[in-house]
């Protein structure tokens, strides 16, 4: 495979943050967006490109041009090395096409910047090829007072307006998301994650897909938790990453989880937690819950219902009752069940005593 090394400068007009951090894996692609401030088609393209950008798998990067300068707008991000750059790709490619907004994929395939599903296409045309181009990237940053720095990949800086850049930093490490649970059974989502040396704070985004394109949260945070409420039920991946005292955020750590909970279950309405009853006839009630059809009971005598002395499905009714002549504690609970037999969650488990024959109250 052949290599060729790119080369980024930036201009920072104004107090910003640059870090490179690099994926787990190596990239699928490496896309670049030739577009300009000039360029009336251009918007959709920056928009879909800052999409691509949140895919692990994809560098995506945005490289203004200024052969549109002559028409009156002058484009204040446009460096000549883009244009000179995206016509040797059209020289290389043998088409000589060159244009706005125009994406081109690991080199050797192009398609127009705003078109999601030519650049798939391009992605998968350009991994046939075997002289793709592969990127070592790297970032010369230069501030306002002349100073450049490099900065490699691991590392980030901090570009104030009037000042030189920072001395870079190492970025922090991926969160651990090992402890995480993947199965929730509540409306609200509660990912608690470890606390990580160094960050001051972590940036959580959530997704209905594994590329991070449909995101459907996206949250800073002081602490390692966040919770997500509205959700539907269903399969999701997050993404999290530590924000160091700078500013800067860290690696990416990648999870999933699925919601599932829905029916909601019922509230339990008796006998309330911590009753004391006499031994014999217990009878059970609950209230109504939206889109239950039927409900499932069940009792045990341990809370984590290992061992069930009742277990019933398809109760058309709110309430049942059940024989219990032996002394001790006694756990319930009820979940609901659409039509047709699809359960949901059961809900928090009540608990209550039974007396031995004869005691008082």
């Amino acid at each position: 495979m052949r290599h060729r090394r790119l080369v980024l400068s930036f201009a920072v007009l104004a107090s910003g943050l640059l870090g490179l951090a690099p994926s787990n894996a190596a990239p699928n692609a490496i896309i670049e967006l030739f577009t300009s401030q000039g360029c009336s088609s251009c918007p959709a393209a920056d928009q879909l490109a800052g999409e691509l950008s949140r895919d692990p798998s994809l560098v995506v990067m945005s490289l203004a041009i200024d052969y549109w300068d002559y028409i009156g707008w002058k484009d204040t991000n446009a460096i000549p090395g883009h244009s000179k750059r995206q016509r040797a790709y059209s020289v290389t490619r043998g088409d000589r096409e060159v244009y706005t907004p125009q994406v081109v994929v690991n080199g050797v395939a192009q398609a127009i910047g705003s078109d999601r599903n030519a650049i798939e296409a391009a992605i998968t045309h350009s991994r046939k090829h075997t002289d793709a181009m592969s990127l070592p990237v790297g970032l010369a940053v230069a501030g306002d007072k002349g100073r450049e720095v490099a900065v490699e990949a691991g590392y980030g800086t901090v570009v104030r307006q009037g000042e030189a850049p920072a001395a870079p930093v190492r970025l922090l490490e991926a969160p651990d998301l090992s402890g995480v649970a993947e199965l929730h059974e509540r409306p609200t989502v509660r990912i608690a994650f470890a606390r990580l040396a160094g960050a001051v704070g972590y940036r959580i985004v959530a997704a209905e897909d594994a590329q991070m394109r449909n995101v459907v949260a996206e949250s800073p945070l002081r602490t390692p938790t966040a919770r997500f409420v509205d959700l539907r039920d269903g399969d999701y991946f997050y993404t999290v990453r530590g924000v160091d005292a700078l500013g800067l955020e860290g690696r990416e750590a990648q999870g999933r989880f699925r919601l599932r909970a829905r029916p909601l279950p019922p509230a339990l309405a008796m006998p309330a937690g911590g009753t004391a009853l006499a031994p014999g006839t217990v009878e059970f009630r609950w209230e109504g819950a939206d889109e239950a059809a039927t409900y499932r009971f069940q009792l045990s005598a341990d809370e984590r219902f290992s061992t069930l002395l009742v277990d019933r499905a398809g109760l058309a009714e709110r309430s049942l009752t059940a024989q219990l002549p032996s002394a001790g504690r006694y756990f319930w609970r009820v979940a609901s069940e659409r039509a047709g037999g699809e359960p949901g969650p059961f809900g928090d488990a009540e608990s209550f005593v039974v007396r031995e024959a004869g005691a008082g109250r």
